[in-house]
């Protein structure tokens, strides 16, 4: 819904920040020629390290591979992703006490095809 421009002190582009619902971003990779793909809440790009993150509800996808999670950072430059899920919240109990964390409700998901173009 809305792209915002972040510029260093020298007037160089320095991040974006995508917000949407979803936020999405997709390109053509230049080795494959596959559709790299990107949806999530939020999405900023850091140009000085061509790092990607994806903020909430994160997928990203490229062909038949992809990867969905609460939170994903990708290296655009070296192919590398990390992706993780939030924590779940503390709660305290009604003496004040910490309770045990529940378990997260999401888990980060990867589906990888494999590449049909290769002998077994």
């Amino acid at each position: 819904d809305v792209v915002t421009f972040y510029y260093n002190e020298a007037r160089e582009l320095s991040k974006l920040v995508a917000v949407g619902r979803p936020a999405r971003f997709h390109q053509q990779v230049d080795e494959t020629g596959k559709m790299q793909r990107a949806r999530a809440t939020r999405i900023e790009y850091l140009v000085p390290t061509d790092t990607m993150i994806l903020l909430e509800d994160a997928t990203l996808s490229e062909g038949g591979d992809r990867v969905s999670a609460d939170r994903i950072v990708y290296d655009t430059l070296n192919g590398r992703l990390k992706a993780e899920v939030k924590p779940p919240a503390v709660a305290k109990g009604k003496d004040g006490a910490k309770k045990k964390p529940a378990k997260p409700k999401r888990r980060v998901r990867i589906t990888i095809t494999p590449d049909s173009s290769k002998k077994p």
